[in-house]
């Protein structure tokens, strides 16, 4: 196995994150870099045409961030716990092209983008998820009555998980695993 390079990128990282065809990078002073394929908008860059040089996510300058994840769609997470997300985050006809911010009257604490799902815990440990595929309730929430009942489009709460203090969560391709404890 060898490793290669990345040629003229010269930022100190501290967490990186594999998309479905994409990469996201963050760096040490908190900026969102980007490469890989960009036909949904998953590189943020506000236009569809991909890159393999490591591109500075447009629309998120003056912010933080303290963490990133990468999947069907792009996610990051400032410091004061804002979070961002573009491409395929939402099933709609139009992938997002620059980041928009999910706002929620609870902080968020922590993120996960799998290939067909999304999930967040709040400031509050609960989890809450939204996603392409529902059918095997892999989301954890209930068959919603949309006009494809497998999609959730916004994130739900995980009432099943309610009693518990999530501490974790990871978003695989037809599943998700969450880490937890009882509260006390």
């Amino acid at each position: 196995m060898s490793f290669k390079h990345i040629a003229d990128f010269s930022h100190s990282s501290k967490q990186v994150a594999a998309g479905t065809d994409h990469s996201l990078v963050l760096t040490q002073e908190g900026k969102v870099y980007a490469a890989g394929n960009n036909s949904n908008g998953n590189l943020g860059l506000g236009h569809n045409y991909s890159s393999e040089k490591f591109l500075s996510v447009n629309g998120l300058s003056g912010l933080k961030f303290m963490m990133i994840s990468a999947g069907r769609h792009s996610a990051a997470l400032t410091e004061d716990n804002r979070l961002f997300v573009w491409g395929s985050a939402f099933n709609c006809e139009r992938a997002l092209v620059l980041p928009q911010e999910l706002r929620s009257n609870k902080q968020i604490k922590f993120i996960s983008v799998g290939e067909k799902s999304s999930a967040i815990i709040d400031e509050d440990s609960h989890l809450y998820t939204w996603g392409t595929d529902n059918n095997k309730g892999q989301l954890g929430v209930p068959l919603s009555g949309s006009s494809n009942p497998n999609d959730i489009n916004m994130p739900q709460l995980v009432e099943s998980l309610s009693f518990k203090q999530v501490t974790q969560v990871s978003a695989g391709l037809d599943f998700m695993l969450a880490l937890g404890m009882d509260y006390d």
